[in-house]
């Protein structure tokens, strides 16, 4: 199960692949999300569908999460579905729904080591404001430090993170 953090950062990628009435029905999904990622099944069918009976609303839910699983199965396939609990018996007010799949964060971890290091823990990070990073080395080590700048920037790049050396500040330039 995604959290709600994630489902947010998730959701851009999905949207540009649904048409316009399923767009809006995921983006209210979005919004009503609580913090671990559910909300609660009947509010959200007398939300989304107010003018139909819950079996009918069920329905037109079903046919929303088929069309999320085709969406996220084009190429390039996007790990994300609309799932929900197994209660079927259960009154809708009583269950609940939610998005699983990979956050993208830890996608693009992923992407960049291989594999999930062990004991991987997903956390949630808040951008403040313009990241830098300074590298700073001794003249003895210009050369093994050059070589690490050179492989460390398209990673930081990647991240929207600028990477300053000592080269790129100039004598009595203020920072």
């Amino acid at each position: 199960m995604l959290n709600r953090d994630a489902v947010r950062r998730a959701l851009p990628r999905i949207l540009d692949r649904l048409g316009g009435e399923n767009r809006r029905i995921l983006h209210t999904i979005g919004e009503r999300l609580n913090e671990d990622g559910r909300v609660n099944l009947g509010e959200l069918l007398r939300l989304l569908y107010p003018n139909l009976d819950a079996q009918s609303a069920q329905a037109k839910l079903r046919q929303l999460r088929l069309t999320i699983s085709k969406a996220t199965a084009k190429p390039p396939a996007i790990d994300f579905a609309l799932d929900g609990d197994t209660q079927t018996r259960s009154q809708p007010d009583e269950r609940w729904i939610w998005f699983s799949g990979l956050d993208p964060l830890a996608e693009h971890q992923l992407a960049s080591v291989g594999e999930r290091p062990v004991g991987w823990v997903e956390i949630e990070a808040e951008r403040l404001g313009p990241v830098h990073c300074h590298v700073l080395y001794s003249e003895k080590e210009a050369t093994e430090a050059k070589r690490f700048v050179e492989l460390l920037r398209p990673h930081l790049s990647a991240e929207e993170i600028d990477l300053w050396t000592q080269d790129d500040i100039l004598p009595g330039e203020n920072l």
